[in-house]
């Protein structure tokens, strides 16, 4: 989908004309085109950031799957959308992704001098395959100043952050909404921040408890106003900058293994791990009981997070590459 002969041609000149000492790739999308690059001498770097394979894997045992085309949805023919809203066209769809991406991303890895994930994860699933040819970078985030720290949340008001335009975000939603807020005992208000479409606007305006407010221009303000961030991710790899985001915020979290994954995070100590539906409602519950207890914990997230997790550790953990490399 991403491939172009015509860009192919333009990037083979254009690294023959500048004759460049690194040669950086953007995931599987851009991976494709090392033919153009392949006869210079230049480091060539795939950073591959996650495993997508991986994510297909995960999205096909989801309880919840969407719409698999996304935000072409709107582009396709209707009968194409009816088509592949059927679950078992759906699956095999999923199912020929993720083996063509598996072989895809194994293929790549033998081809550069180096691969890139942001967690130790995806890393050590590649080295498993071949042995040193991954390294993680860890994922950097701009922390929120102390400073910005300000106000008081809101009673029983939870938040979550998601672009509900991305098939992944919409079925978390959908988990969230219709599987684990009704288990909660405390008479919630749930706040979804971020796109969204009419269509899921619509689906949910008649739960007057579920909060839209679309994209915002200040989103420290709006997940500070929530005593809890509930951010379990159905299906997806790599980290997830929202959980550290709201850590940095010093808002409490609660997720799952998969929200979780790759953050040097502790189930209790700065962030909650749940994994099914009514654990997760039981954790709402217990730390809106227990609210000292969440603001205190929430209080050593940020502390990770600002430690390990600020962006000028990518900065140093990609200068490992060498003494001369220019960032742009």
């Amino acid at each position: 989908m991403y491939f172009s002969e015509q860009n192919a041609e333009h990037l083979k000149k254009y690294c023959d004309e500048i004759q460049p000492d690194y040669i950086f790739t953007d995931m599987i999308r851009t991976s494709m085109y090392y033919d153009s690059f392949k006869h210079t001498q230049a480091l060539k770097v795939l950073d591959m950031d996650d495993l997508l394979s991986a994510r297909y894997e995960r999205q096909l045992h989801a309880q919840y799957k969407s719409n698999i085309s996304g935000q072409y949805a709107g582009k396709l023919p209707g009968f194409i959308i009816k088509l592949i809203n059927n679950q078992i066209v759906r699956n095999a769809i999923l199912k020929l992704e993720r083996n063509l991406t598996v072989k895809a991303e194994i293929h790549y890895l033998k081809l550069y001098d180096k691969v890139i994930f942001v967690s130790d994860v995806e890393t050590a699933y590649l080295n498993s395959k071949l042995p040193g040819e991954a390294v993680t970078i860890p994922v950097g985030i701009n922390t929120v100043p102390e400073i910005e720290l300000t106000g008081e949340p809101e009673g029983n008001l939870l938040s979550y952050v998601g672009n509900l335009k991305v098939a992944a975000k919409v079925d978390t939603l959908h988990w969230i909404i219709s599987d684990i807020l009704p288990k909660i005992q405390h008479d919630v208000r749930f706040m979804v921040i971020g796109k969204c479409p009419d269509d899921i606007r619509s689906k949910y305006k008649d739960k007057s408890n579920i909060i839209f407010t679309g994209r915002v221009d200040n989103l420290v303000e709006y997940v500070r106003k929530s005593q809890i961030f509930l951010s379990p991710i159905l299906y997806g790899t790599g980290i997830k900058t929202k959980i550290l985001e709201a850590m940095s915020m010093e808002v409490p979290v609660v997720t799952n293994d998969i929200g979780a994954e790759g953050i040097m995070a502790r189930d209790g100590k700065e962030l909650w791990i749940r994994n099914d539906s009514a654990t997760i409602a039981e954790q709402v519950d217990y730390l809106l009981d227990h609210y000292d207890e969440a603001v205190s914990v929430a209080e050593v997230g940020r502390e990770l997070v600002e430690k390990n997790m600020n962006g000028i550790i990518y900065i140093k953990s990609l200068a490992n590459f060498s003494n001369r490399i220019w960032i742009i």
